[in-house]
């Protein structure tokens, strides 16, 4: 359930991303609305996309880590 709520999530920033970099292309990005909303879908976005594999490699470097001690030369 939590992998698909966080697919959702996801690509319904990406869809409000897309929309607002379309219309920014159109209207020009100088609108605050336009900016608000490029910042408001891609910072959240930005952020889903990065914690996954930054969790993931915390993880495998505390792992070795504590299994440094274990490993005899």
């Amino acid at each position: 359930m939590a992998e698909d709520s966080f697919t959702t999530v996801l690509i319904l920033l990406t869809l409000g991303f897309g929309a607002s970099a379309g219309t920014g292309i159109i209207m020009g990005f100088l609108n605050q609305f336009i900016l608000l909303a490029l910042t408001g879908t891609s910072l959240p976005a930005l952020s889903m996309l990065l914690y996954s594999p930054l969790k993931r490699r915390r993880l495998i470097t505390k792992y070795r880590q504590s299994e440094e001690s274990l490993i005899k030369p």
